[in-house]
């Protein structure tokens, strides 16, 4: 038997494409995203998924900035597939 908590959290990770990445307007980014990070961090998962690599590697980073870190980042349809047994 798997037990699963799934906390869903649907706003803006601030990473906004290279607007995330540019130097200039990476601190930007990360405060964008500070409440994603604290929502993401909350309740301390051993996966985060978003279905955007980019936001996911922002989201990752902004919780191990925050000294909370994931334990592992995967794309949803990865979870599906482990799920399965297919990976």
């Amino acid at each position: 038997k798997v037990e699963l908590q799934l906390n869903t959290v649907e706003r803006c990770s601030g990473h906004a494409g290279t607007y995330g990445v540019k130097t200039p307007t990476h601190p930007v980014a990360m405060k964008i995203g500070r409440a994603v990070f604290k929502a993401m961090a909350k309740n301390e998962p051993d996966v985060i998924a978003s279905d955007c690599a980019l936001a996911g590697h922002h989201i990752a980073q902004g919780m191990a900035q925050a000294g909370t870190p994931a334990k592992a980042l995967q794309h949803p349809l990865s979870l599906v597939r482990m799920a399965y047994g297919l990976a």
